[in-house]
């Protein structure tokens, strides 16, 4: 006689029961972290996202009318930054500007340096004291213009990147 084992004892039902049992499981995951965690690279800003990105590009469009350049140096050792700009509108001499530095994964990373004009004309000094070891995307901007670039710390021999309005480059 054959004495098989009832099917709740076998391995192969409970194998091909555990694969969408898994699954299931993962997808209720997923919902849980999507409902409980924000989404923190969509911009909230008074206006709506709408009215952000107008004024984004209308203030690009202006650097680009200029032909508006940033040149920007890091010393790796004294975390001096320096920021050179080229074709300045006369009329839009900062007294202060603020470099926005966004990293492409996480949001709390995000930060932003203040740059103070130094008695060279057009060229603008701060102190980095975060790790510039990696990725990051700069923004600077005024009210009527806007400058945008992209650090990559990570080929660790560059210490320069240059900053230009967006399709520009």
């Amino acid at each position: 006689m054959n004495h098989a084992l009832p099917w709740h004892r076998q391995f192969w039902p409970w194998f091909l029961i555990s694969i969408p049992a898994a699954t299931v499981c993962a997808c209720m995951f997923t919902i849980y972290l999507a409902v409980t965690t924000s989404d923190s690279l969509v911009v909230s800003a008074e206006g709506g996202v709408d009215v952000v990105t107008e004024r984004a590009l209308a203030a690009e469009k202006f650097a680009a009318l200029l032909d508006m350049q940033g040149e920007l140096y890091f010393d790796r050792d004294t975390g001096l930054v320096t920021l050179t700009l080229t074709n300045l509108p006369d009329s839009t001499q900062p007294t202060a500007l603020s470099l926005d530095f966004s990293h492409p994964a996480f949001v709390g990373r995000d930060h932003s340096v203040e740059l103070l004009p130094s008695p060279s004309e057009n060229v603008y000094v701060g102190q980095q004291t975060a790790p510039m070891d990696e990725r990051w995307y700069m923004v600077l901007q005024q009210d009527d213009w806007r400058l945008t670039g992209v650090w990559d710390g990570a080929q660790g021999y560059n210490d320069r990147a240059k900053l230009s309005p967006r399709g520009a480059r």
